[in-house]
């Protein structure tokens, strides 16, 4: 049987009261809402939808369903019903739009303190909670956070301040105090200025001395609500489109850089790119003066850059001209431009060796030669009338600078001392030895040379000069060697093979006598040695016609072939 139709039937008979069944507020699923003013009830377990302009929409909230004698054909929500052991619900229905402005018949007006957004509440003691809430600040910037304002207290009896609060251009949260005044003088015109760079302002909070907490209530308050309207500036970077009005320009006066001079009678100033504007009379170009024609064009110019030159040639040859000696009072000639000169022309000066790099050999030592007093010399130069090096080392009383004892398989000799004033003098060996005094060879050198000799009668014993690779293995060697007499040996070695000798005959004189080491041809190709003045003997090194291995030291050698007496000494060492 249908619900409804039994409720209905049920009062049928006339009734001066409402009779009501018991109900709940919503569907099965807690739905109150039906449209149109009608809810969802359950009665019986049956869900109904009936009107309700009686009853808050809660759902599950008990009801009383049934007819009023007022309207007994419409089936509604009467009350609400109490059940036992709760607390009575009144009987108020939905009545939002009672309130609603502009056509509720019980408007409620809001007051500023009830928007929670960006709100100052006070939190016990002197600390402050600001509600949740997003700023504009480059970008939308959430807001919040606790504040513990004791530290701005004012600390003298009497004495009272605004502190400021503030959010800045970051959208963080900016605390700022004011002076402090006496209490019963402080208004709002003793709020502190808005920081610079400062976005929203949310309010202020009045603090005193002796104050324990921040009071707000109806008839007393610590806070202001500066919220609405909200403060706020713009940076010139943020206003991106629009024109301003002329009337949001201020008056300036004409002494500030790029602004416009107050209204009024005409001034006859100019503007100056600096932004200042001065009197013509300054040194401001004037129309009547520098452009007569009136054209646009200046007349003409005292000086003008090289580039706003129009119209200019890409060159300026010279025309044919000669020049006089005497013209030329500055700079290098080119060699190219210098004749051929006679010997006979150089009168004075020292002409270097290295002018002389175009000989291939040292048969071009005579060559130089025949330019009489044009060589270079020195009082202590021992190899007057021998090959004469570039570089010189002398063994005096202290050994040159970058000088060593070369290591295994070579030794340090047990003795070694300096004498007359100019001899390296080294002896004192006990077994077969070798030594190698050295230097690092340099990246070119065509010769080196030395005065070397020794006082031996034992067969194999040597001196002289060596050059190699840094090792034993790759070496050559020029010596003089005592073999029933002196005579001149040249030793080679490559690849750690076995090396190969060339000796002269036995001569008949007695070292110290200089000996060089030097290529006949390009260099490092057939090198030869030479010894004695003239150069009237020479040998030839083994390995012709070159080396593959490059130097990397150069020096003077010694080789002892036993325990007898014997002294070994060099006086100069060169090379070139």
């Amino acid at each position: 049987m249908d619900l409804k139709r039994a409720i209905r039937k049920m009062f049928n008979k006339k009734q001066d009261i409402p009779f009501a069944v018991p109900a709940i507020l919503g569907d099965k699923s807690g739905v109150v809402d039906a449209g149109n003013g009608y809810a969802y009830v359950q009665v019986d377990n049956t869900v109904l939808k009936v009107l309700n302009n009686r009853v808050a929409a809660q759902p599950f909230l008990p009801v009383w369903v049934g007819y009023d004698p007022a309207q007994p054909g419409l089936l509604q929500v009467l009350s609400p019903r109490t059940v036992a052991g709760e607390n009575p619900r009144y009987n108020v229905p939905s009545h939002a739009k009672n309130h609603e402005y502009p056509f509720g018949t019980d408007i409620l007006y809001m007051q500023l303190r009830q928007f929670l957004p960006l709100r100052i509440t006070p939190l016990g003691g002197l600390r402050i909670t600001i509600y949740p809430g997003l700023v504009w600040a480059d970008g939308y910037k959430p807001v919040s956070g606790t504040f513990d304002l004791t530290e701005y207290c004012p600390l003298e009896v009497g004495k009272s301040c605004y502190v400021l609060i503030t959010v800045d251009n970051s959208g963080d949260v900016v605390i700022t105090k004011g002076s402090e005044v006496n209490l019963d003088t402080l208004s709002l015109t003793h709020l502190p200025s808005i920081p610079t760079g400062t976005a929203y302002v949310l309010g202020a909070v009045r603090l005193y001395a002796g104050q324990f907490s921040i009071q707000e209530s109806g008839t007393d308050t610590d806070i202001v609500d500066l919220r609405f309207p909200i403060p706020h500036t713009h940076r010139g970077e943020e206003i991106t489109d629009g024109v301003l009005s002329p009337e949001r320009l201020p008056v300036f006066g004409p002494s500030q850089n790029g602004v416009v001079p107050a209204p009024g009678s005409i001034s006859g100033k100019v503007l100056r790119d600096d932004g200042t504007w001065v009197s013509p009379s300054t040194g401001d170009m004037q129309k009547s003066v520098y452009d007569t024609n009136n054209n646009g064009v200046v007349d003409s110019a005292e000086s003008v850059p090289w580039g706003g030159v129009t119209g200019k040639p890409s060159q300026f040859p010279p025309s044919a001209h000669t020049h006089s000696a005497s013209d030329v009072t500055s700079g290098v000639f080119d060699t190219a431009r210098i004749p051929d000169l006679d010997a006979s022309k150089i009168t004075t000066g020292t002409i270097s060796t290295d002018r002389f790099s175009a000989y291939s050999d040292l048969q071009a030592e005579s060559k130089i030669g025949q330019i009489t007093g044009r060589i270079p010399t020195a009082d202590d130069m021992r190899f007057s009338g021998y090959y004469r090096p570039a570089n010189i080392e002398d063994f005096t009383t202290t050994i040159p600078s970058g000088w060593s004892w070369a290591g295994s398989p070579f030794v340090t000799p047990p003795s070694v001392l300096v004498s007359y004033g100019t001899y390296l003098n080294i002896s004192g060996f006990t077994s077969a030895s070798r030594v190698f005094f050295c230097r690092s060879a340099p990246s070119t050198f065509f010769a080196i040379v030395s005065i070397c000799g020794m006082e031996t009668g034992v067969n194999g014993n040597e001196v002289g000069l060596r050059v190699d690779d840094g090792t034993d293995n790759n070496y050559a060697e020029l010596v003089w060697q005592y073999n029933d007499g002196i005579r001149l040996l040249a030793r080679s070695r490559v690849g750690g093979g076995t090396p190969t000798e060339t000796a002269s005959a036995t001569l008949f004189f007695l070292p110290p006598a200089p000996i060089v080491l030097y290529p006949s041809g390009s260099l490092w190709s057939d090198w030869q040695a030479v010894y004695t003045t003239n150069w009237a003997g020479r040998v030839c090194l083994p390995n012709s016609p070159s080396f593959t291995w490059t130097p990397s030291r150069i020096g003077i050698t010694a080789r002892a072939t036993g325990t007898s007496w014997m002294r070994y000494y060099w006086d100069l060492f060169g090379w070139s």
